[in-house]
């Protein structure tokens, strides 16, 4: 009965600042801290926690965060209309990845427009120590977009073993990425980590509407600049880390394919520029205690050009001299090719400051607290529009915010983890978030504070030495954002507006999860996780057409209209024996929207995953992964275009990689994505699915086409 004293006498460490010598026991252990801002395994969170290492990351050749998502049970990654990847939880799916939270080293990492998490080539891995991945609410810790998924990517320091990186990688479409990580220590107390990424990709030339056309190749260009540095002094850390992301759209909101020349990676981009500066002291109390003060500034600079043609209209020739033309026979008559040119300003700061600590009054005991504040301003937010070749822009009416609109939000949250016995801990927690919205416009007085809690309870119990029990039910939100709120068109004589309207009135969206897990390690290198969870989703924020008008907002706004429900389970069994290591796993997802019935658009209920690695002679891992996915709801969301559900399809590749290398030593990878070259798509998000033309077709019949067979290889030194 005493297996379990270490964990009840175990320090309240961070796992990141140990000596270097603890590295491999961390991994081994699969220690995280995203659950509870302590260290904990995986078994022992109060959360379904999955942990990628960066040798996972080399051997199964992962080269995004969506590529690692991908192959976790209860994970679908979909694609937006700007090329960005979704992921979507356990059958809660959004446009805006905002019902998942990102967090860097325990940082969040959203815009401050639509609260997006990125997670495609925006996010570097190279210098990724492991990323930490809870299934379920995590609000109770982190607050607002913690909602049905957390993410921490763990970045090296210069407390890890590889202190020194640098990695090249060329791959299909053009891809080409250069890393460099690299730290110094100048005393004991005094050391400064600093990294850089260059990312080119031309892109793939994906299948798109309009009509069954293919795009040119490489119209999804991409390109990323990525670069930061760290200095730790005694208890004091100071990082900056910045972005400039560019891509363009490869679906424009047209229905032909004329729009496909207007877009140039040059001139038609999106780009998205972040400047994180923060600060942190980490004061230890004796040896049970520490408290971290923080404070931290976030720069979102959209700043973006994108642009389409419709298609020629035979019309008189009486038109500017700035149209384009093509004769006709007639001289009276010119072929005029409408075109619009859009200019998107969208500047955001955000500004944050609080304490959080960790507390351990005995030795069964352990407490995590934090205060804090965040203010998210708009400096900028509309969208500017230039038709037909003309010089004047003209605000898109419907799509402009005040300057100096804000959102300000005051938290608090304390947990508590009591270890009761050997095998049972308890434990609880509350965060409570105020919100306050100023809308510095025609609907100022309409604004006000919203309260929300988030609690969170759990019981983790071992029956026995080697198998581990959860019983968690928490409460999550996600809060309206900038683009929810304070976009606002005046409504014509008729009351209606041409773009939806933000509304100052919008509750947060709210989600209660229960869940249970059961995890144990057999014997003979077997192991088995497998876990079911219910959820239920309310408050929806969705977009609303209102007959009869409401008599501020018009028509069409934003309103808390939605709620939905999922129920499910997943499995997983893994094998590893020396050189042999075979992992199995499957989720199924029932997920309803109980507005209408339906079940959730486009969620596959069932996905299967298999992982075989072999590593013959300790020196090459051969890695072979395999993907379900069953078929995609859709036919009950669009009676109008009467498109079909998603097919089923599967997805093979191929990983070769050096094994691990000592310190001086190169180490590679290479990979076939898509082995066999499947053909597959993915849908357009259900707010286009049901559009039509004049005609009664659909206006997006062909969905996006996923990426075809690829190869990519990475060289890497460490030293």
């Amino acid at each position: 009965m005493f297996f379990l004293l270490p964990f009840a006498l175990a320090k309240p460490v961070d796992p990141f600042s140990e000596p270097d010598g603890a590295e491999q026991f961390r991994a081994e252990r699969q220690v995280v801290t995203v659950s509870t801002l302590f260290a904990q395994t995986i078994e022992q969170a109060p959360s379904i926690v999955t942990l990628i290492t960066s040798e996972d990351i080399r051997r199964s050749g992962y080269r995004t965060l969506s590529d690692v998502l991908a192959t976790i049970p209860g994970i679908y990654i979909s694609t937006a209309n700007e090329s960005r990847k979704l992921g979507w939880f356990r059958g809660v799916i959004s446009s805006d990845n905002n019902k998942i939270l990102l967090l860097i080293d325990g940082v969040p990492w959203y815009d401050g427009v639509y609260t997006h998490a990125w997670l495609d080539e925006y996010i570097p891995l190279f210098h990724v120590k492991q990323i930490e991945v809870i299934k379920g609410p995590g609000s109770a810790i982190y607050g607002t977009n913690a909602f049905a998924g957390v993410i921490n990517v763990v970045t090296y320091a210069e407390s890890d073993a590889r202190h020194n990186i640098v990695r090249f990688s060329v791959g299909s479409f053009a891809r080409r990425e250069l890393g460099v990580f690299t730290t110094e220590k100048f005393s004991d107390n005094k050391r400064v980590s600093v990294y850089a990424r260059y990312l080119e990709l031309d892109g793939d030339g994906l299948d798109v509407t309009p009509k069954g056309f293919r795009n040119v190749t490489a119209t999804n260009p991409r390109r990323s600049i990525n670069g930061g540095a760290r200095f730790d002094w005694d208890w004091l850390q100071i990082r900056y880390d910045f972005v400039d992301f560019r891509h363009i759209y490869f679906v424009n909101p047209q229905y032909d394919i004329w729009s496909v020349f207007a877009e140039s990676a040059d001139e038609f981009n999106l780009r998205y520029q972040n400047d994180f500066l923060r600060a942190q002291l980490h004061i230890p109390i004796g040896k049970t205690a520490s408290v971290k003060p923080y404070a931290y500034f976030h720069r979102y600079d959209n700043h973006s050009n994108y642009g389409w043609v419709q298609e020629p209209e035979i019309t008189v020739d009486t038109s500017s001299s700035s149209d384009i033309r093509i004769g006709q026979n007639s001289d009276s008559y010119s072929a005029i090719i409408p075109r619009t040119l859009v200019e998107a300003n969208k500047l955001t700061y955000r500004y944050g400051a609080g304490v959080d600590s960790t507390w351990r009054p005995s030795f069964s005991h352990m407490t995590a607290t934090g205060v804090g504040v965040v203010d998210t301003q708009v400096i900028e937010l509309q969208d500017n529009v230039f038709s037909n070749g003309g010089s004047e822009a003209s605000y898109i009416d419907g799509f402009y915010a005040p300057p100096n609109s804000r959102i300000t939000n005051l938290f608090g949250f304390a947990q508590h983890t009591w270890t009761t016995s050997w095998w049972l801990e308890l434990t609880a927690g509350m965060r409570m978030d105020v919100y306050n919205s100023l809308f510095v416009g025609d609907l100022a007085d309409r604004s006000g504070s919203k309260f929300f809690f988030s609690p969170r309870v759990g019981a983790l119990l071992v029956p026995a030495s080697d198998t581990f029990v959860k019983l968690l039910w928490g409460r999550a939100f996600r809060a309206p954002n900038a683009r929810e709120l304070f976009i606002y068109q005046v409504p014509d004589a008729n009351l209606e507006v041409e773009y939806f309207n933000g509304n100052p009135d919008l509750q947060p969206e709210s989600i209660d999860t229960f869940e249970a897990e059961v995890s144990a390690k057999l014997a003979a290198g077997w192991s088995c996780r497998s876990s079911v969870f219910y959820s239920i989703v309310q408050d929806e924020i969705n977009k609303h057409l209102s007959d009869p008008a409401h008599p501020v907002l018009g028509n069409a706004y934003y309103r808390n209209i939605g709620s939905s429900s999922a129920f499910g389970g997943e499995a997983e069994v893994q094998w590893k024996r020396l050189e042999y290591l075979v992992d199995v796993r499957y989720s199924y997802t029932l997920a309803t929207d109980l507005s209408s019935g339906f079940q959730q658009y486009a969620f596959p209920p069932h996905m299967g995953h298999f992982r075989f690695g072999w590593n013959p002679d300790g020196k090459v891992w051969l890695n072979l992964r395999a993907h379900l996915f069953g078929e995609r709801p859709r036919e009950e969301w669009t009676p109008n275009s009467q498109l079909s559900n998603g097919e089923p399809f599967g997805l093979v590749h191929f990983t070769l990689s050096s094994g691990d290398t000592k310190e001086g030593r190169l180490r590679w990878d290479a990979s076939i994505l898509n082995l066999f070259d499947t053909q597959y798509n993915t849908m357009i998000y259900v707010d286009d699915a049901d559009e039509v033309l004049a005609d009664g077709s659909p206006k997006y019949p062909n969905d996006y086409s996923a990426e075809r067979r690829s190869f990519y290889i990475g060289v890497e030194g460490n030293y």
